[in-house]
């Protein structure tokens, strides 16, 4: 099995027509790349960071997912009116509570619909 076809949800870093994975580190720098390999790159070196959110539906319920691999996927709700709707659904929290959130995963294959939503920015101490 294989997963979807959208990037994992998070910060990107373009430099050069090169996306990679990022995450901010101190002032205005980033740390981007694989975790095996980060490298601190000063935000005014880079020409944009993307901030990549993945949605996708469960049985028709639209769900905001925070990662996935080949085999799952996952995400939190916060407000009980979206836990009752995924219950209406027939899917039960793998774990949580009301005061942190209501934690779901289930099998990739459960899930259609994928799309990415890209937002677009200035690096910080890039260029406006």
């Amino acid at each position: 099995m294989s997963g979807p076809a959208v990037r994992q949800p998070g910060l990107y870093a373009r430099r050069g027509g090169t996306e990679l994975p990022a995450r901010p580190g101190s002032g205005t720098s980033y740390l981007v790349g694989a975790d095996g390999a980060l490298e601190r790159v000063d935000g005014a070196d880079l020409d944009a960071v993307l901030d990549v959110r993945v949605e996708a539906s469960y049985d028709g319920v639209l769900v905001r997912v925070l990662g996935f691999d080949a085999d799952h996927a996952w995400w939190r709700v916060h407000r009980p009116a979206q836990r009752e709707e995924l219950a209406a659904a027939g899917l039960e929290p793998s774990g949580g509570d009301r005061q942190d959130g209501w934690e779901y995963r289930v099998p990739v294959d459960r899930l259609d619909d994928w799309r990415e939503n890209v937002t677009e920015r200035t690096p910080r101490g890039g260029r406006p």
